[in-house]
């Protein structure tokens, strides 16, 4: 088999590197009839015309295309092998078949017999060669979705934010950068970097207005950068604001559950929780439960928003009175702004599942009480029943799928079956929901139901769909970082360096960082990725390359801003030349 794998493995590479090389060449516009150029009427008798020439290139380039692409046949074979280990973005070669391909990836798209690599390359292929337009510009149902968060966050911003010409014009270039990231999705990879630092400018302007704190405070992982102090002091800020402007409700409720949250959850630092407080958060409930009506009545919502922020409404919720008693407030008014749809019973499901994890508390299994576990077991099974209907009523809902995997989770072992199982379902349904990956992701981490070797089996597997459109390949390098930061101590920031020097590590960052930089050069998370991994094994100029595109550090991709000064440093020095 391994013999076998290689010599697929060649033929994917060498036929990407023509297809490519023959896409450069046939894709340079033709002079023909334009000024400058040759006209067919003006041609030399017995000469052919330029755009003729032009146009049998094509076709002979278009032929020769075909005849170097691997048969389909061949790649779901290793599309369909769940123990390949090699590090390959197959599905890509399914989706350069020529639209005479079509009724085979249909036949194969229709077969229940295979894996989900193939079932997600398959569907992928379909997609771009059904809409190659797609490649340069998003597919209508997400381009829908960057429109609505646009609207909530630069367009919200125009019309009733605080505004003023020192920071109007970086705060609504790095409100659109937040948009493009939340929307998720097929969009351009703009990563927190540069997010952060756009926003900063115009904070470091003056500007106080609410959305652009709070989405500042975000790219920086709310804590993760500044005191507790500090922390406290921007969250303040921009719940106060936004207890003011009239920004879009569900963008109000963002914030001031958070608000509310922080203000009144016992204290993980230094500060005492005062009457003021409960007092403030109380009042940023009550807004909450106003505009929860108004933010649901907006057709263009996206439904896991609007679960995500009930559900952390009814988190703040815990913390004023109980779950149980904002549950009791807040879901009439879910239940009529979805009436005849399967949400309320996705918001019952949700629910039940808050309520088991309230059970058995945060901590280790070994903290775990007797009667957490039963109460966890019972809301988890509860949990299960609620979906399972809302799955009946609606069998396309991506959003239950998820939910039911964590419901597994909860559930133990004996319910590894129903995880994989919906997994397979949503990814047939949907096979670029970022969500899907996350969740079943974790499942299988070693802390909970996988080992090492399936984990990073799983990262393998999504570079070999070849869906980069979706970020899959990422999958891999996640892979890596979760074992390189939760199992070599003392668990920095970043993979351990012992940890990216150790042997295979390096051909993963290698066999995703490269094509991905080609795709999104952007990208500053895996850049600075890929850099410390150069750096773990002396790759020095290659390190230093990537290190010198970047006027400015984002050392959360390393364990700690001296040894990002140190391992830059040490590339520049043994890089240069």
């Amino acid at each position: 088999m391994e013999h076998q794998v290689r010599d697929i493995a060649v033929l994917c590479l060498l036929a990407t590197a023509f297809v490519i090389g023959c896409d450069e060449t046939s894709s340079k516009p033709s002079t023909a009839g334009k000024p400058g150029g040759s006209s067919p009427a003006k041609a030399k008798q017995g000469q052919v015309a330029p755009s003729e020439r032009q146009n049998d290139a094509k076709a002979k380039s278009q032929q020769t295309d075909v005849q170097q692409l691997v048969p389909i046949d061949q790649l779901i074979k290793l599309l369909n092998d769940p123990n390949n280990t090699e590090l390959l973005s197959v599905g890509d070669q399914l989706g350069k078949h020529p639209p005479s391909a079509l009724p085979k990836l249909y036949e194969l798209r229709d077969r229940e017999d295979l894996s989900w690599v193939a079932d997600v390359a398959i569907r992928k292929a379909i997609e771009r060669i059904e809409h190659p337009e797609w490649e340069d510009k998003l597919p209508p149902h997400l381009q829908k979705r960057l429109d609505w968060y646009n609207r909530t966050t630069v367009g919200a911003y125009e019309r009733v934010g605080r505004k003023d010409k020192k920071w109007d014009r970086v705060a609504k270039e790095g409100l659109g950068i937040t948009a493009k990231r939340w929307s998720g999705g097929r969009v351009e990879r703009l990563i927190n970097h540069e997010r952060r630092w756009t926003l900063w400018k115009a904070v470091d302007s003056g500007c106080d207005d609410p959305l652009v704190l709070w989405c500042y405070k975000l790219s920086e992982g709310l804590k993760n950068a500044g005191s507790d102090r500090q922390h406290r002091d921007w969250l303040t800020r921009a719940g106060r604001g936004m207890m003011k402007i009239e920004y879009p409700p569900i963008r109000r409720i963002q914030v001031l559950s958070q608000f509310a949250i922080e203000l009144v959850r016992p204290a993980d630092r230094q500060h005492v929780v005062t009457d003021a407080d409960r007092s403030e958060a109380a009042a940023a409930y009550e807004k909450i439960v106003e505009l929860l009506p108004l933010a649901l009545a907006d057709p263009e919502l996206p439904r896991d928003n609007a679960l995500q922020y009930i559900r952390r409404s009814l988190f703040a919720g815990k913390y004023l009175t109980s779950r149980a008693n904002a549950f009791e407030r807040i879901r009439p008014i879910v239940a009529e702004a979805y009436k005849g749809t399967n949400f309320p019973l996705i918001l019952d499901g949700a629910h039940s599942i808050d309520l088991g994890w309230d059970a058995r508390g945060v901590g280790t299994a070994d903290t775990v009480t007797d009667d957490g576990w039963r109460l966890l077991r019972e809301h988890a099974l509860a949990a299960k029943e609620l979906l399972l209907k809302a799955q009946d009523m609606d069998d396309s809902d991506v959003l239950v799928c998820r939910l039911l995997m964590t419901v597994g989770m909860a559930l133990g072992r004996d319910h590894l079956s129903m995880i994989q199982d919906q997994f397979r379902r949503a990814i047939r349904i949907d096979p670029d929901s970022e969500m899907i990956y996350d969740t079943y992701m974790f499942t299988i981490e070693p802390k909970w139901y996988g080992d090492p070797e399936q984990y990073l089996r799983f990262g393998r597997l999504c570079l070999l769909t070849g869906n980069w459109e979706a970020g899959l390949p990422l999958y891999l390098l996640k892979a890596h970082h979760t074992l390189g930061t939760e199992y070599y101590p003392p668990r920095p920031r970043a993979p351990a360096l012992r940890y990216l020097a150790s042997n295979g590590v390096w051909d993963s960052y290698e066999a995703v960082c490269d094509e991905w930089l080609k795709r999104y050069p952007k990208d500053h998370w895996v850049s600075q990725r890929y850099a410390r991994a150069a750096c773990a094994t002396g790759r020095w100029k290659l390190a230093n390359r990537i290190l010198t595109q970047w006027n400015e550090s984002d050392y959360y991709n390393w364990s700690t801003r001296d040894e990002w000064d140190s391992l830059t440093a040490k590339a520049k020095e043994l890089g240069s030349n």
